[in-house]
């Protein structure tokens, strides 16, 4: 069964849509993809940025074939949605892997004061850094970045306590 991304549609303004794109050129010998990255980047997509990202799936298929384009849907916390998009270029020479996590909102601003609130509507990049608790339980950090100065340059949310870090 085909999936027809032309008709996605993802209006959903209650997550951050944090997408890790890994780009990849082929080996020496010009017949495989290099195991690790040459570049990797992180973007910080609203609702629509995801939306047309995914619609833009059909239309490369369309235009340079299945082999070039290839999204694989998953399970999220907003559902079922693409998670990873897979685009290789027109001559086969880079590859570019786009994957994609769901940061719920409304937990985010349920204790952010003025200052998280202004990073989280200006967020252009993110890291997420996972760290173990004394009683063995993983949880995750995440910083997002923006391309203002001072005190609304960065901000850390931790998931573990669901608060706001400094």
């Amino acid at each position: 069964m085909s999936y027809n991304y032309y008709k996605f549609t993802f209006t959903d303004s209650s997550y951050l849509i944090l997408c890790d794109e890994q780009r990849y050129t082929r080996t020496e010998s010009g017949r495989n993809w290099k195991r690790k990255p040459d570049t990797t980047e992180s973007h910080v997509y609203r609702a629509e940025q995801y939306q047309n990202c995914v619609q833009s799936v059909q239309w490369f298929k369309n235009v340079f074939g299945a082999r070039n384009e290839r999204a694989e849907l998953g399970y999220t916390r907003a559902g079922y949605l693409p998670i990873k998009i897979t685009s290789v270029s027109p001559d086969g020479a880079e590859k570019v892997v786009r994957s994609f996590k769901f940061a719920p909102l409304n937990r985010m601003e349920a204790g952010a004061g003025w200052r998280e609130n202004e990073i989280l509507k200006n967020a252009e990049s993110f890291e997420i850094e996972r760290y173990t608790t004394d009683r063995g339980s993983v949880f995750s950090r995440l910083t997002l970045k923006t391309s203002d100065s001072g005190v609304t340059a960065a901000g850390t949310f931790d998931f573990g306590r669901m608060a706001w870090v400094n």
